[in-house]
């Protein structure tokens, strides 16, 4: 087994070099053979950095595409505590919820590459394979709204706008918490409060996030891809990861404001729209939506006239 300070000396050679270079040429600086050189590669690879591998000519190293956990840590070590991980049995927020449950103090963000058990809401699963980002952004209750309403609604726009701003990409929001690009969903948000049983609030906000950013169509499982896209998909290129985390982060933890909430409404496509409301798996019937109040919550106006406000729930649009 090659130590790591091999590895990490293959990458200075790769990071150092103008373009493609040949296994032969790394062998000859590490006195290694090109075989040792190309199980190097992938256990980088494995690792998270971009190495593109082009037979006869040789290897090269894209930083800007990689995403590992010495990058995203150096790029969170003025902003917030971050626990990566290659991949995540269960899901970031449960793995959050878990770090709080022994003591740790918020604010920290939970990455994963790919996680096992995405969470979405009502109990739903969230498809996510590795070209994703993934992450759990834990804030204490005086980093957030007075209202929990606001939240998930205000971390939508925040990721929004970031993705919107890295990828020149259109983003729109499906109220209450999940991203479009065109009439498929590219991100999901599910947040979840935890309530100090003494104070009688929030203690502590888990606002999960999974962007579909760099993730191929075939990736996703059969069933989700007449339904779900990725940035890169929309886009025809591939993103930088670490950059589009650390913007988003960034973005979440500085939107914790009302003033938000007139773009919220500018990009929540559903406004105008006729749409099946359900709750709690019961099936409420038709509504047109009229607005987003100052709440966050969803104004309808159903059938009979009778206007509602919306706190929970899911709207699926009338085709």
């Amino acid at each position: 087994m090659l130590s790591m300070d091999r590895h990490q000396d293959l990458i200075r050679i790769l990071d150092s070099a103008d373009g493609f270079l040949s296994g032969e040429e790394i062998g000859g600086v590490l006195s290694l053979s090109r075989m040792s050189i190309s199980n190097m590669v992938r256990d980088l690879q494995k690792d998270g950095y971009y190495i593109e591998k082009r037979s006869g000519v040789g290897y090269r190293l894209f930083r800007e595409l990689s995403f590992t956990k010495e990058m995203v840590e150096k790029e969170f070590e003025d902003i917030v505590p971050v626990y990566f991980f290659q991949t995540l049995e269960g899901s970031s927020n449960n793995y959050a919820k878990k770090l709080l449950s022994e003591g740790t103090e918020s604010p920290f963000v939970v990455v994963t590459r790919s996680q096992s058990g995405g969470k979405g809401r009502l109990g739903r699963s969230f498809s996510s394979p590795e070209g994703g980002v993934y992450f759990s952004l834990v804030l204490p209750g005086r980093m957030l709204f007075e209202s929990a309403d606001h939240i998930t609604t205000s971390s939508s726009l925040a990721t929004a706008k970031a993705l919107e701003e890295l990828t020149g990409i259109e983003s729109r929001i499906k109220w209450v918490n999940d991203i479009y690009i065109g009439g498929k969903k590219a991100v999901g948000i599910l947040s979840e409060g935890i309530v100090d049983l003494e104070l009688g609030g929030l203690s502590s906000a888990v606002i999960g996030v999974g962007i579909n950013l760099n993730t191929p169509l075939e990736a996703f499982p059969e069933e989700l891809r007449v339904k779900a896209t990725s940035y890169y998909l929309e886009g025809g290129k591939r993103y930088p990861y670490v950059e589009v985390l650390s913007r988003v982060v960034k973005g979440i933890i500085g939107i914790q404001n009302r003033s938000y909430l007139d773009e919220y409404r500018g990009r929540c496509f559903i406004i105008g729209k006729d749409v099946r409301i359900l709750s709690y798996g019961k099936d409420l019937g038709s509504a047109r939506c009229i607005a987003v109040d100052d709440d966050a919550h969803l104004v309808v106006i159903l059938p009979s006239g009778e206007i509602k406000h919306l706190s929970s729930g899911e709207v699926t649009l009338k085709l």
